[in-house]
């Protein structure tokens, strides 16, 4: 019985050294998801950081390829949503404030930010965040050089053309009045 009992206390000790190292093994797994998760948030800050960057300094060069994927003449406020996608969030793009105001008079979400609360970096993440969250963007306004080209002299291309050059960075098609993933 006391052969027992020892070869007893030697089985629960052999199953605490099991459940030990299954621990550890546990513990290192987490480490290295840990370690993966830093490595992709790195990543993510760096290509925010680097888009953030183009989207600030962006030039004239990005205008002929705007034009050539997303370029057009005619515009007709409030097309609609092409059933392909039905139920997906739609966010407006425009170059002006008529448009804007026309867009936020039929429902469709724009950004607002109050006076002396806007800047590029809060334009930046909120195209980013629709862009993350698969929004269908719908073109408030016609995308011509005159839309794309800044009037102030201190600006070579408009708020509208970065936005448009981010999308298009980003992989996304023209469909119809709507640009979509």
């Amino acid at each position: 019985m006391v052969r027992a009992l020892f070869k007893a206390d030697d089985a629960v000790d052999a199953v605490r050294a099991a459940n030990a190292l299954g621990n550890a093994a546990q513990a290192a797994n987490h480490a290295e998801n840990a370690v993966d998760l830093l490595s992709h948030a790195d990543e993510a800050v760096a290509g925010t950081a680097e888009g953030l960057r183009r989207f600030s300094t962006a030039g004239e060069e990005i205008i002929p390829g705007i034009l050539d994927e997303f370029g057009d003449t005619a515009r007709h406020l409030n097309v609609d949503l092409p059933a392909e996608f039905a139920g997906r969030r739609v966010t407006t793009l425009a170059n002006d404030g008529p448009d804007f105001r026309a867009a936020g008079e039929i429902g469709e979400r724009v950004l607002s930010a109050s006076p002396g609360k806007w800047n590029l970096q809060v334009n930046h993440r909120w195209i980013a965040e629709a862009a993350e969250n698969g929004d269908v963007f719908y073109l408030g306004s016609q995308v011509t050089e005159q839309t794309l080209r800044s009037a102030n002299p201190k600006f070579a291309v408009t708020v509208f053309a970065r936005e448009l050059d981010m999308l298009l960075q980003r992989g996304y098609k023209r469909v119809g009045y709507y640009l979509a993933k």
